[in-house]
């Protein structure tokens, strides 16, 4: 027997950049609060939780990546008119194992106890 699958559009605001990965909670069928994390090319680590009572939303920024003010050689490309422009990456990785997050930007790797 096949299972009803629920499809559910979560949107964020424009400028947040685009998403670049996604974790749900290791959890996510057993809990009544369900929760995903959601990484932005602007460096935002986004936490999601809908309840059940009236499908409410609450949006939580983990992580905020500071903002550079210059760009390095790894990180910028030139486009056709001659001007450089500024990739910083956001978020490139992202795993949820039990109650520790674990992602990486171009900083680094960063580590978050989710259930702490």
């Amino acid at each position: 027997r096949m299972a009803a699958v629920q499809v559910t559009r979560i949107s964020y605001p424009s400028t947040f950049g685009r998403p670049t990965v996604v974790a749900m909670d290791p959890a996510y069928k057993r809990r009544r609060e369900k929760a995903i994390l959601v990484g932005f090319s602007d460096g935002r680590l986004i936490m999601t939780k809908r309840g059940l009572l009236f499908q409410r939303r609450v949006d939580n920024v983990i992580y905020q990546q500071a903002a550079t003010s210059s760009p390095t050689k790894a990180n910028s490309s030139s486009t056709k008119d001659g001007s450089t422009s500024h990739d910083s990456g956001g978020i490139q990785a992202l795993e949820w194992r039990g109650s520790l997050v674990a992602w990486a930007d171009d900083t680094g790797l960063r580590v978050f106890d989710a259930d702490g």
